[in-house]
């Protein structure tokens, strides 16, 4: 089950170092796991032959070679597969490429992360996430979540919460879990901190899979430092910068939690189409105040302006530049994907802040929300048809689209030639992103890794407003 091949693109599976007291840089895999081992070299993780096993390895075994992989002697032993039971680590939805590693016992903890970190389609899933989330809590791993345990001498919580706990400031003997980021092996993971006996966390710890430090995390300090100052309708939806640190080769971040359920996953989960209109609606209101709030005069962002010329220079004509000279500039959060919102009840907060700008361009936040956010209130995704819909006006969604521009137009004094000039420049610079972006992944795990982001929302938002007639900077069916 767990033996296919490896390398960075598997490196996934290889998440459970980070449960451990120590990080490793050695490993020993003890039976079926020989596709680990190029996942422990892009790791950075060197591995070791069974019968050159020392005391200061780590070993990785399935649990049915428990045995063989105990009689090695060393103080690290993660064993995978290992049932249900007590002093387990539960993980969703697979060992493969776990979104969530949670431990039993830690009984908020536990209960949080399978009850706000998984999503259920129906009401028999809703029975079976509250009853794995009870479980869970309790100290046990449901017979239906996979598991690893955790063996050998050492004992302890992870290294890297030891280590986040120290700089955030959060007591310690409080609970904790994993959560890792889809796509390339160069993405981030988090664990998020619980103090003793609070029901929520009090702090997350970023870190990349990778060793070394990620571009992104410079990006999100300055996106944070942006956003605390740029008016308490901002200041109250980000998190707070905790402090940074070190844990072997791994640079941490520590951020206050935010708390709450991933807003793609109630998107796409079984809550009535009322109840998720009124959230994004709500996020859309915000978006409008924001803008208004925090408009200034174009010239305000002559370099960042000339920055974006620069960058779309080889893909857009210079026309298409000429909306930069006459509307306002707003601040920007830049990444507004329904998985960097958080919902909490009526309330929600924003995560992910590293594209923020005191002086982004308007309209561009809501666009891209609508995009990523619309296409799964409809029960769709994000193909070239759907997403055409949605701009076309015959998509269900078309209307709180079209509404929510006219809204934000009104604000911002925005013509109609406007909205369509913004929105073409809004998918021309996300797409760089997504260049750039893919373009860090493969230097940190190789090109493969790069390739496997798949083509986004935003290259295919593009792609229709270049080569199709009824979009382009022209596009009035909002209007």
């Amino acid at each position: 089950m767990l033996s296919e091949g490896g390398g960075a693109s598997h490196i996934r599976r290889f998440d459970s170092r980070f449960l451990l007291p120590r990080l490793p840089s050695t490993a020993v895999l003890v039976g079926a796991l020989a596709g680990w081992r190029d996942a422990l070299l892009a790791a950075g993780v060197e591995p070791v032959a069974p019968e050159r096993a020392r005391p200061e390895d780590t070993v990785f075994a399935l649990n049915r070679d428990a045995d063989a992989a105990l009689a090695l002697g060393a103080a690290q032993v993660v064993l995978l597969d290992s049932g249900a039971g007590r002093r387990r680590v539960v993980a969703v939805p697979d060992l493969h490429s776990p979104r969530v590693l949670a431990p039993t016992g830690h009984r908020a903890a536990a209960r949080y992360a399978v009850g706000t970190w998984t999503v259920a389609r129906n009401r028999a899933g809703r029975v079976r996430q509250a009853t794995a989330a009870l479980s869970v809590g309790a100290g046990f791993a449901p017979p239906r979540l996979p598991t690893l345990r955790l063996a050998g001498r050492a004992a302890g919580p992870p290294a890297v919460v030891v280590a986040a706990a120290s700089a955030a400031g959060v007591p310690p003997g409080g609970g904790w879990f994993y959560t890792a980021e889809g796509g390339a092996a160069s993405k981030r993971s988090s664990f998020f901190l619980f103090a003793p006996g609070a029901g929520r966390p009090t702090a997350v710890a970023k870190f990349a899979r990778l060793p070394g430090r990620l571009p992104s995390f410079g990006r999100e300090e300055r996106g944070l430092a942006a956003a605390a100052t740029a008016g308490a309708a901002v200041a109250e939806r980000a998190p707070r910068a905790l402090g940074c640190t070190d844990v072997g080769p791994h640079h941490v971040c520590v951020q206050s939690a935010v708390p709450g359920a991933n807003l793609e996953l109630i998107l796409r989960g079984p809550a009535p189409r009322a109840r998720k209109v009124g959230l994004l609606e709500a996020l859309a209101e915000w978006l409008v105040d924001v803008a208004s709030e925090t408009s200034g005069p174009a010239n305000r962002a002559g370099d960042e302006r000339g920055r974006l010329r620069r960058q779309l220079a080889a893909v857009l004509p210079a026309e298409a530049f000429g909306v930069l000279d006459r509307v306002p500039t707003v601040f920007q959060h830049g990444d507004l994907a329904g998985g960097n919102i958080l919902v909490d009840g009526d309330a929600f907060m924003l995560v992910d802040w590293e594209w923020a700008t005191e002086h982004g361009q308007p309209l561009w936040d809501l666009l891209h929300f609508a995009l990523h956010a619309l296409p799964l209130l409809d029960g769709a995704d994000w193909t070239a048809p759907s997403l055409r819909a949605l701009f076309d006006g015959s998509a269900a969604s078309s209307g709180l689209l079209f509404g929510w521009i006219r809204r934000m137009a009104k604000a911002l004094a925005l013509s109609e030639a406007d909205v369509g000039g913004l929105a073409l420049l809004c998918w021309a610079r996300h797409a760089a992103v997504t260049s750039q972006v893919r373009a860090e992944a493969g230097a940190g795990a190789g090109a493969g890794a790069a390739s496997r982001l798949g083509t986004l929302p935003v290259e295919t938002a593009l792609e229709l407003w270049r080569s199709d007639p009824d979009f382009g900077s022209g596009w009035t069916r909002w209007a």
